[in-house]
């Protein structure tokens, strides 16, 4: 399931998705914010930390005459994640998250940390058994959560919510637009995959 956020489409705006090997999904879009597009994918490949296997989805919102406004494209997993009496199971398969907490910091580039210090630390940890990631006190750049469904590492992705009381709802506004941000990642785009 596909939700998009959609602002100022006008009559005659489609929107176009494209999941590799389907067909496309293509929605009227003016006079709606919100549009879902649903995909049934028949014998998926599903995505795991042992198989992470990724599909490009690719979502363009077209004017009337067919011109593309803007394009976004990513690649996606489908995976089956819920806790079954106490157990977190992806694809119905049991899992035992083994991880660490990470700091984006590295002693000669500071925080301005980019894809090959990403990709080193994945596969070391990859090599070290390491399944898991808890992103310590603040969001990454979003290549590094690319990174991670590409070498296949679960992620858990931390509020920069640290050191401060939480018993009092004085911090509720600023914690609910945290949780915003971790999933609204660009906000100079009106199309947002959520």
């Amino acid at each position: 399931r596909l939700i998009m956020k959609i602002k100022g489409a006008a009559e005659g705006d489609t929107a176009v998705v494209r999941l590799q090997g389907e067909p496309p999904l293509i929605s009227q879009i003016a006079g709606q914010e919100n549009i879902q597009s649903v995909q049934v994918v028949d014998k998926p490949r599903l995505w795991s930390a042992e198989k992470p296997n990724l599909y490009d989805l690719s979502v363009d919102l077209k004017d009337a005459d067919g011109n593309v406004i803007e394009h976004l494209a990513k690649q996606i997993g489908i995976r089956e994640i819920e806790i079954k009496n106490g157990v977190f199971m992806v694809n119905n398969v049991p899992v035992k998250l083994e991880g660490i907490c990470r700091h984006d910091i590295y002693p000669t580039l500071g925080t301005a940390i980019d894809e090959k210090v990403w990709r080193k630390d994945i596969g070391l940890m990859k090599a070290a058994n390491i399944n898991a990631i808890r992103t310590s006190h603040y969001p990454y750049g979003s290549g590094f959560y690319d990174l991670c469904d590409q070498m296949g590492m679960y992620v858990a992705d931390e509020m920069a919510a640290c050191w401060v009381a939480t018993n009092t709802d004085e911090l509720t506004p600023m914690f609910k637009q945290h949780a915003r941000e971790l999933v609204r990642r660009d906000k100079n785009h009106p199309c947002v995959i959520i």
